[in-house]
């Protein structure tokens, strides 16, 4: 780093490290003031930001926790979920089911809960940031708010779509391309298997 540390600074400095070390995830800014006895988050702000103007910390901001020490080799946690089929971002169809087979993401995408992986068939949600060929994380629950992008089992058929309610009408909504809204009827066998947490995409060079 260019520019020398002050105690204090130091000490931040430590902490982070050491717990960045021990689990892959620095401590909160509440942690850090009740660790080194300071007297309020806004101290700890200014440290860190003298840290991250000095070069002694670096900034991720895709990361839940996003500082890590610079000089620290960035640890990368992966956890395995089971990728259960190939969910359709069109009109619904039949999951295809890949037995056995597992995918590996990185551990700060998810978070509590039970999650599967889903591979996106179709380019209906393309508006929503949602390719063909990208992979989904679904965090598993048995419903889903207005708004959620969820993987819905509608009649035997499975399909990744916006979920959209208005009283008591609820409909399956796409996100470009010429697809129609997908009305449930209260008659309709409907069940959410989950709704959309984070999603992977391999680039490939031309």
């Amino acid at each position: 780093m260019s520019k020398k540390l002050t105690l204090r600074q130091r000490a931040v400095l430590a902490l982070i490290t050491e717990r960045y070390r021990a689990d892959g995830l620095p401590p909160s800014y509440d942690e850090i003031r009740r660790s080194l006895g300071l007297v309020s988050k806004a101290t700890v702000h200014l440290h860190i930001h003298a840290l991250l103007r000095k070069g002694a910390l670096r900034h991720d901001g895709s990361r839940y926790r996003p500082l890590s020490p610079a000089e620290e080799p960035a640890i990368v946690r992966a956890v395995r979920l089971p990728l259960l089929g190939t969910a359709p971002a069109s009109p619904p169809r039949p999951v295809h089911a890949v037995p056995g087979e597992e995918v590996e993401i990185p551990q700060d995408f998810i978070g509590p809960g039970e999650h599967f992986a889903l591979r996106v068939s179709g380019d209906s949600m393309h508006e929503a940031g949602i390719h063909d060929g990208d992979l989904a994380v679904i965090r598993r629950q048995p419903t889903a708010a207005d708004g959620d992008v969820a993987a819905v089992l509608l009649n035997g058929e499975t399909t990744l779509k916006t979920l959209r309610r208005k009283g008591r009408q609820a409909w399956l909504e796409a996100a470009g391309g010429r697809m129609q809204p997908i009305p449930l009827p209260a008659d309709a066998e409907v069940e959410v298997q989950g709704v959309l947490v984070a999603l992977l995409r391999r680039y490939r060079a031309s």
